[in-house]
């Protein structure tokens, strides 16, 4: 028996994908160009919708509904590019983490006891939930985005700064990356100066939100603590906190203004 080598020439894609059973023919089959095109270590792809229509089968308009869809299911996520000029350019598609079957609406107790029916069906009462659900994880997915964060708040989405994102993403975490944008932002500062604080971050080993929080609460009280005792050092310079600075001369240092300045008298 002959056994051909499959080793060569093929991508993967999660099992989710198939089990969760929530996409049709083209919506995977567009899923699985998609996948196909995106580079291994920023998982985005910029397939134009001509290439993807041609290898799908379909027409472009069917194209547009299916990356639609994808985009709400969780699957992928769309980010529109333009260039300087303003014209659009082909739309960058991220491969975000397959949704799994236990992220799907809880189907009815009578469906429980089928693995196929657990994976696909879902009973009429439940339906309004599974809408309700999929809106939600999609409003929760989209607002943690930091290519979205990106385009909204600091300008256009090239694939350079795109790919730029999408390792900083991998080798820290979303949050962190958007985290590092906000306060950019705060500084009236880009993208460059997120990238520092990121690396800053790196060499420090935060790792989380909750990282950043303790480390800056630490900068501030020991900020706090250095105020204080420089204040303490000029309460004493001033002869304020006792009679030291008026003995042995007739020269004391008294406050005499509200605004508490000093001055000498004989």
């Amino acid at each position: 028996m002959n056994f051909i080598d499959k080793r060569k020439g093929f991508f993967m894609i999660e099992n989710d994908a198939i089990d969760n059973c929530d996409l049709d023919v083209y919506e995977f089959k567009a899923y699985a160009v998609i996948v196909r095109h995106a580079n291994r270590d920023t998982q985005s792809a910029f397939p134009s919708l001509t290439t993807l229509a041609e290898k799908v089968g379909c027409g472009r308009k069917k194209i547009v509904q299916c990356i639609k869809s994808l985009d709400e299911k969780g699957y992928i996520q769309k980010v529109n590019r333009k260039d300087e000029q303003g014209n659009n350019l082909s739309n960058i598609y991220y491969v975000l983490p397959t949704p799994s079957v236990s992220e799907k609406p809880v189907v009815s107790e009578g469906n429980q006891g089928s693995v196929p029916e657990k994976l696909g069906v879902v009973s009429e009462g439940n339906t309004n939930n599974t809408n309700l659900n999929n809106t939600n994880l999609t409003k929760s997915s989209s607002s943690k985005n930091p290519f979205s964060f990106y385009e909204n708040n600091i300008g256009v989405l090239n694939p350079f700064m795109a790919d730029g994102i999408g390792l900083w993403i991998k080798d820290t975490s979303e949050e962190l990356v958007i985290a590092a944008m906000e306060r950019a932002l705060k500084q009236q500062k880009k993208w460059n100066y997120a990238e520092g604080i990121l690396k800053q971050w790196t060499n420090n080993n935060i790792r989380t939100l909750a990282d950043v929080e303790a480390s800056e609460t630490e900068f501030k009280n020991k900020g706090a603590n250095g105020n204080a005792k420089a204040g303490g050092r000029n309460e004493r310079f001033n002869g304020t906190s006792g009679g030291n600075a008026q003995k042995g001369t007739r020269r004391g240092i008294q406050p005499t203004n509200n605004r508490g300045f000093a001055q000498t008298i004989d």
